[in-house]
């Protein structure tokens, strides 16, 4: 068993680590794994740990609005490789010409 104490503590360290993206995914890991091993109800008896984990979730909202967006971008890198793919070498006079078909 956590003491609230140690909780606390725990959440804090993940708040301040959640300020930077490049800690994101470390101060996650402790969120989870403190709601994995204290029940959400002791949890939200403490005035303290309510108000630590409201300071966490706007940063872990704007990281994973962060993430969403690449992931997006992603996809229209996937899609110009994939069109790349499609690169037809013409041979003019020795010199080498592309032309790009791309299918919409």
């Amino acid at each position: 068993d956590w003491s609230m104490e140690t909780v606390a503590k725990l959440l804090q360290q993940a708040r301040d680590w959640n300020t930077r993206a490049r800690n994101c995914a470390v101060a996650t890991a402790v969120v989870e794994a403190v709601m994995g091993a204290v029940p959400a109800h002791i949890l939200a008896r403490e005035d303290e740990v309510a108000a630590l984990l409201a300071g966490i979730v706007p940063y872990a909202e704007q990281h994973f609005s962060l993430v969403d967006g690449l992931k997006g971008r992603s996809y229209l890198l996937d899609w110009v490789l994939r069109s790349m793919e499609k690169l037809e070498p013409l041979g003019v006079g020795g010199a080498l010409a592309r032309v790009c078909y791309i299918e919409l």
